[in-house]
């Protein structure tokens, strides 16, 4: 299942794993920069059986990677519904957003 990775604002840097290879410390193969876009938002898929909260998402510098995102309030992890021109989604930390997507 995709999951919206919400990386937030307040984080200077997250580190990001090359697919397949254990996302601990030392095994970093680079950095995301949350505050320095206002946040960051992907689209996390192909959840990794072998670590908890381990999505792989598509970056435009350093291609397909794997991010270690768990439920705290540094990340959050939404699903998302949609109802007729609405759609909401609702957040791990218990936020939920509502968007049109016709604007």
């Amino acid at each position: 299942m995709n999951s919206t990775l919400n990386l937030h604002s307040h984080m200077t840097r997250w580190p990001v794993y090359i697919p397949g290879v254990a996302p601990i410390s030392g095994n970093q193969c680079g950095y995301l920069s949350p505050s320095q876009f206002n946040g960051l938002i992907y689209l996390g898929y192909n959840v990794d059986p072998l670590w908890v909260d381990v999505y792989r998402i598509e970056t435009g510098s350093f291609g397909e990677v794997s991010i270690w995102c768990p439920k705290d309030s540094d990340s959050c992890t939404k699903s998302i519904t949609c109802v007729g021109n609405l759609v909401y989604t609702r957040c791990i930390d218990g936020n939920e957003y509502t968007s049109n997507p016709n604007k």
